[in-house]
């Protein structure tokens, strides 16, 4: 079935099923969508994730917590790899896909999408919990996040004062106490973040790659790779500054290191959702299992296991996980990028790091 034809099919069942509608009586938990007959045949379902205690969420959660596999009486199966390795099969295998729903990360939705894995004509538009996700946890109308994970300033509050925005990386008092994400782990990813507070753009990144490069001459900062350094370097106080993750903050936080987190001005808006495969076999299946994961309640059930913050705007989580939701004032403070634009220019980029941040 050509992508096109398929396509059309979607809007129309789309269009016909009306989302909102029952049918019968019958109506799937936190999808809003009638239970078709073909789904009734025991499909085959294939949802491709990692593996460990961030997998077996996903299952308990959307899988079974959610109703979805008893509701859709559908045979569910894993491929279980890393997300790397779900980008590359999915690019291989985009004209005929080994599995029918991946979870990643935004950045990798768009490399799929870019690669035309994911179907252009994708509208995630008419599902019931899709406008309670506000548009920093959007890519286009294909791909939609249920958790954020957000890269702002965490900072040491002994040697620290409370930051105004990403210059006080540059401020003299912090020289060699200051880190920047290694460009193969977030740093590629943030780059864009500081870029656009810089004024610049996906396409002209130089604004940022100068001024990291000004930083690595003054500054002499750290370039940690993995999450476990920038949380020993900051438990041993050598680390005073640096983009890095809320959720991990707040880790730092209740292990008892003097540390807070603060939001600046294009802070890094990166999200956990689930990209459909272009040419699945299950297309109705898809679009509700992905309606699942934006749904408040199973959104809630997710953080009170992994304490980030949910992206639907109607969830009410229990007072000791409040402070893990980012602030409603704190949305519109993300920076506006677009996903493709930046994965198609990696490359590029990484060439430039290496010649003016790396070897300033």
């Amino acid at each position: 079935m050509s992508t096109k034809k398929r396509a059309m099919d979607r809007r129309e069942f789309l269009k016909y099923a009306g989302y909102a509608a029952t049918i019968g009586g019958g109506m799937l938990m936190g999808a809003g969508m009638p239970l078709s007959r073909k789904a009734s045949a025991k499909a085959k379902f294939t949802l491709a994730r990692v593996g460990g205690s961030w997998g077996d969420g996903l299952v308990k959660v959307f899988v079974e917590g959610s109703g979805f596999r008893k509701k859709w009486d559908v045979e569910v199966e894993y491929a279980v790899q890393i997300d790397s390795v779900s980008v590359s099969k999915g690019i291989i295998n985009k004209e005929n896909p080994i599995f029918d729903v991946f979870n990643s990360y935004n950045t990798d939705a768009a490399k799929l999408y870019s690669a035309g894995a994911i179907d252009p004509d994708l509208d995630l538009s008419g599902l019931s919990n899709y406008e309670d996700i506000p548009p920093q946890a959007k890519v286009g109308k294909y791909f939609a996040g249920f958790l954020y994970l957000n890269i702002g300033l965490c900072y040491n509050t002994k040697y620290v004062k409370r930051p105004e925005s990403y210059r006080d990386m540059w401020n003299p008092k912090y020289k060699g106490r200051v880190g920047i994400p290694a460009y193969g782990w977030n740093g590629r990813y943030w780059l864009h973040a500081i870029n656009k507070f810089l004024g610049g753009t996906e396409d002209n990144t130089m604004p940022a790659i100068e001024a990291l490069g000004d930083l690595m001459k003054k500054q002499k900062p750290l370039v940690p790779d993995t999450v476990d350094l920038v949380k020993k370097l900051f438990h041993a106080g050598e680390l005073w500054i640096m983009p890095f993750w809320d959720g991990r903050t707040r880790q730092l936080i209740e292990e008892g290191a003097p540390v807070d987190f603060f939001w600046p001005q294009d802070y890094l808006a990166l999200f956990h959702g689930m990209a459909i495969m272009n040419n699945t076999k299950v297309p109705e299946i898809c679009m509700d299992f992905v309606n699942a994961t934006l749904a408040p309640r199973n959104q809630v059930e997710f953080v009170k296991i992994f304490k980030y913050s949910p992206t639907n705007r109607r969830c009410e989580l229990p007072r000791e996980l409040e402070g893990v939701k980012v602030p409603e004032k704190e949305l519109e403070k993300a920076a506006d990028i677009d996903w493709v634009k930046v994965v198609n220019n990696l490359e590029k980029n990484l060439e430039l790091w290496n010649k003016h941040v790396l070897g300033a």
